[in-house]
């Protein structure tokens, strides 16, 4: 039996500050944030976490913690990144667009509306993510009603009966996909340090790793009720273990999986999914806001990890960067510092207190 992988994905956050001895502001990358993703996929009882080798996150692996390191595979999405882009490229080229020369970007027609664009840019990542869970065995955080809303919007911009074919047969594959839901434990809130340090344990637990496996197995049809019993037996068991700290309680949680009908006209699509196990959809929008809230709400007491898990030294923290304000979990692709006048309003603050002992924050109005 094989245990839960998950298919990583990024969650950029950005720390504002001063350095200690000058003053100078600068702009860091918070990689505590991932760590609170842990919690989430600890209620699916993730046993590894894939990171692509394309993401620049693959590149930091060795600076990672070793708790943490050792918990991760780098994949090989060569071969993925190929595949697709040769399946989107009637629809790209349609719409005026042209692929970067590393093929994992586009460069799209300045003219061309931000919804369509968004809508592109999720319909590439969510066949990508596809084609990865098909051919590594993982689950992947897609939202069908996305993705579903995606291409209903391409499909009033193309003619080309072969491009919209494409968009059909991607519809057709999230229509073969069926809710299940259970009840899974959930640890107690805790920093990111601790988290880490509380799934290296689960990982050598046996109640915790009987659990991966049943999770797994969700994604068989002819498994399904047998694994959904093992799933709610190991997690009690899990619960009760005496070695983790008390507070656990349970959360409802829902994922897709294969109902195990057939899907309608996917020959374009045969290519990524031939003869390989459905992987399982795992709605990760909550968990991602989830993790920003914990992120927020501790960000005043516990300061930015760089990659290596370690805190930065010498510098003060005045705001952090967050995403924008309209914000749901999905996508991000731009921040926000709050308006001109918080960020004057920090710095001024900021500036006041730096002659002050035992002060090494000012947050923005609205982000403490």
């Amino acid at each position: 039996m094989s245990q839960t992988g998950v298919l990583y994905d990024s969650l950029p956050m950005m720390r504002l500050g001063a350095r200690d001895d000058d003053e100078e502001i600068v702009i860091a990358p918070d990689f505590s944030i991932s760590a609170y993703m842990l919690e989430e996929y600890i209620t699916i009882a993730v046993a590894y976490i894939a990171i692509p080798a394309s993401l620049p996150e693959s590149k930091r692996l060795a600076d990672m913690p070793p708790l943490f390191r050792k918990r991760i595979r780098v994949i090989d999405d060569a071969e993925e990144i190929d595949a697709v882009n040769r399946i989107l490229y009637p629809v790209l080229n349609e719409l005026g667009v042209k692929e970067r020369k590393d093929g994992k970007s586009q460069i799209f027609p300045k003219d061309m509306p931000q919804v369509t664009r968004s809508s592109l840019r999720l319909m590439h990542k969510t066949l990508l993510q596809l084609a990865v869970g098909f051919n590594h065995g993982l689950q992947i955080g897609i939202h069908p009603f996305n993705v579903q809303t995606a291409i209903r919007h391409l499909r009033k911009d193309l003619s080309n009966i072969n491009c919209r074919a494409i968009l059909a047969q991607l519809e057709g594959l999230l229509s073969v996909y069926d809710d299940i839901n259970f009840e899974s434990p959930r640890p107690p809130a805790t920093s990111p340090i601790e988290l880490v340090s509380l799934f290296d344990r689960l990982i050598n637990d046996p109640s915790y790793l009987q659990m991966s496996e049943a999770i797994t197995d969700l994604r068989e049809p002819q498994k399904r009720a047998a694994a959904l019993s093992k799933v709610r037996e190991w997690g009690r068991k899990l619960v009760d273990n005496a070695i983790f700290a008390k507070g656990w309680d349970y959360i409802g949680k829902g994922i897709k999986a294969w109902s195990g009908a057939p899907i309608p006209e996917a020959d374009t699509l045969a290519t990524i999914m031939s003869g390989k196990q459905f992987p399982m959809l795992l709605n990760l929008r909550q968990a991602r806001k989830r993790a920003v809230q914990s992120w927020q709400r501790t960000m005043s007491t516990i300061p930015p990890l760089s990659a290596t898990g370690d805190e930065y030294e010498g510098v003060s923290w005045i705001v952090s960067g967050t995403p924008a304000k309209d914000w749901d979990g999905g996508e991000i692709f731009s921040f926000s510092l709050g308006t001109a006048g918080q960020l004057k309003n920090a710095l001024e603050k900021f500036a006041q207190q730096a002659s002050a002992p035992d002060c090494h924050s000012a947050a923005l109005p609205g982000n403490q």
